[in-house]
C-alpha cells in the first residue's frame, strides 16, 4: 500500500475520524427529522441507516480521494523525470544524463559521449531546477494530442514515435512558451522536447 493511502486511513482511524462522526452524530436529529419514512422507524433503526448513510459516505470521499491521487501520479512521475534531467545537466552523472533524455534520430548514432556533449549544448539554456519548479505548480499537462494539437503529430514523428505514447507540459509568460513533450516507456519517462523551461522562473 502506497504511503498517501497509509496516511489517510491513519487519518480516518485516529482522532480525525472520531471528530467527524461526533460531528455528524450531533447532527443526525435534525436531518432524520427531514426524512418522513423514518418517523415510523424505531429510534435503533434509526441509528441504523444514518449509520449506513456515514459509512458510505466516508467510502466515497476516500474512494474519491485515492482516484484523484492515482490521476495525477503520471504528472508527478513526467514532472520527477524533468528534474532528473534538470538536475544531470547541472551536475554530470555519466550516462544518466542520456537515460532521461530520448536523443533525436540523427545522434542516435554518434557516440554516447558525442551524445552527451550534444544535449548538454543544445538545453544549457532550456531548463533549470526553478523552471521545472515552475512548471510543477503552473503548467497544463496532458496527453500530447491535447496539450499541443497542432504540433503532435509533426513532433512524434520527428522523434520517430507513436504520439498516443507521449505526453507534455505547456506554460506561457510574458510571451515566452515553454514546451516539454516526455515519452512514456513503461514505468518511466523520457524528454524528447524542451524549449524554454528555464525562462519560466524569472520573476516567480
Amino acid at each position: 500500500m502506497n504511503k498517501f493511502m497509509t496516511a489517510a486511513l491513519r487519518l480516518l482511524g485516529g482522532k480525525f475520524f472520531f471528530a467527524v462522526c461526533c460531528t455528524l452524530s450531533s447532527v443526525e436529529l435534525k436531518f432524520l427529522r427531514h426524512i418522513p419514512v423514518l418517523d415510523s422507524l424505531g429510534f435503533r433503526m434509526r441509528k441504523f441507516v444514518w449509520g449506513a448513510i456515514v459509512a458510505g459516505a466516508l467510502a466515497f470521499g476516500v474512494c474519491g480521494i485515492f482516484i484523484f491521487w492515482q490521476h495525477g501520479q503520471p504528472r508527478r512521475d513526467a514532472l520527477q523525470s524533468i528534474s532528473r534531467l534538470a538536475s544531470n545537466l547541472a551536475n554530470p552523472q555519466g550516462s544518466e544524463l542520456l537515460d532521461t533524455v530520448l536523443m533525436p534520430v540523427a545522434i542516435r548514432s554518434q557516440t554516447p559521449a558525442e551524445q552527451q556533449e550534444f544535449i548538454a549544448k543544445a538545453l544549457a539554456d532550456e531548463i533549470s531546477s526553478e523552471g521545472v519548479l515552475a512548471l510543477k505548480h503552473h503548467a497544463e499537462f496532458g496527453p500530447l494530442k491535447s496539450v499541443f494539437p497542432d504540433q503532435a503529430a509533426a513532433w512524434s514523428y520527428q522523434a520517430g514515435v507513436n504520439s498516443d505514447d507521449c505526453v507534455a507540459f505547456k506554460m506561457e509568460r510574458v510571451g515566452i512558451r515553454a514546451e516539454v513533450v516526455l515519452l512514456h516507456e513503461g514505468q518511466t519517462y523520457r524528454v524528447l522536447r524542451c524549449n524554454n523551461v528555464k525562462q519560466m522562473a524569472e520573476g516567480i
